[in-house]
């Protein structure tokens, strides 16, 4: 690929990968292919089967740390295909490809019939309890003050990683269009997340 050079930085959880691309600016959509991307990388990877989360660059150390870039570790996401994930994080970003299997989703539609019992259980993850309709509850990771609670938004691209974040990781990159950062990227990664 012409556009954008790849250096995988020795990490011990998950791969990571610096893209350095002189013509990314602000764009909304990549320079280069992303499957063509895929295939010049660790073919060992199942990329093309994952979902995508842009964030900006001063996220990378949480990720690292905790495998995620939100805290707790199991608060709602938002991911979506590549193209549409590119839209976030700005210049430079981090992308994080993660695994469908490990993704679940943000709320749950109940039966507003539902046992107190086991709507007590379901809301130890789904705290926030919405009446959708007479006979429907709407149960959400998000804070009842969010605008995407309940919204399409919510139903197409939120979730949540369900056990270790690490787990569902299959790999993580960093575009840049800075020489700059792109040379002084390890003095952003702790020590103790290197390869020895």
């Amino acid at each position: 690929m012409d556009n954008i050079s790849i250096t995988k930085l020795p990490l011990k959880r998950f791969p990571l990968w610096l893209a350095f691309d002189k013509h990314l600016g602000n764009s909304l959509k990549p320079s280069f292919c992303e499957f063509e991307l895929f295939k010049t990388i660790d073919p060992s990877l199942s990329l093309f089967s994952c979902l995508y989360r842009a964030v900006s660059i001063d996220r990378i150390n949480l990720i690292i740390k905790n495998g995620i870039d939100v805290e707790p570790i199991n608060s709602a996401i938002f991911a979506d295909h590549f193209d549409k994930a590119w839209e976030y994080g700005g210049t430079p970003k981090v992308m994080l490809a993660i695994k469908m299997d490990k993704l679940q989703r943000s709320y749950k539609k109940v039966g507003a019939d539902t046992p107190k019992e086991k709507l007590e259980l379901w809301k130890k993850e789904y705290p926030t309890v919405v009446k959708i309709q007479d006979n429907q509850l709407w149960l959400s990771k998000l804070a009842e003050d969010d605008p995407r609670l309940c919204s399409p938004y919510e139903e197409e691209y939120a979730y949540w990683i369900e056990g270790d974040p690490f787990d569902a990781i299959e790999a993580v990159f960093i575009f840049t269009d800075s020489k700059e950062l792109n040379d002084s990227l390890l003095t952003l990664v702790p020590t103790e997340a290197l390869y020895a």
